[in-house]
């Protein structure tokens, strides 16, 4: 069952490439939610959730990203995580990527 399926919302995100081999994102979100139109809430609740994300290529075909996020509010609750991803990418051409 979703319990909040009623809800006004506000995204926003940036991202960049300072370098060739770094690029970057931040996202955040805030949201006011209502519950459902058969169990509304009984106030409106809020949350606001962020991530900011790092990716760094160091050698040719190879990745490594780094990500970090945070939820707070009376939706979600307090919630933190962080992602780590290194990555190796090959076609089966036999071509070389650039």
């Amino acid at each position: 069952e979703v319990e909040n399926s009623r809800f006004t919302a506000l995204h926003i995100g940036i991202s960049g490439s300072p370098t060739s081999r770094l690029d970057y994102r931040m996202l955040a979100t805030w949201q006011e939610g209502l519950g459902t139109y058969t169990r509304p809430f009984d106030k409106q609740r809020q949350s606001v959730s962020v991530m900011a994300e790092a990716c760094y290529r160091p050698w040719r075909d190879w990745t490594v990203t780094g990500a970090f996020g945070m939820d707070f509010g009376s939706i979600y609750g307090r919630n933190t995580g962080f992602q780590l991803t290194l990555a190796k990418s090959w076609t089966t051409t036999g071509k070389r990527r650039h």
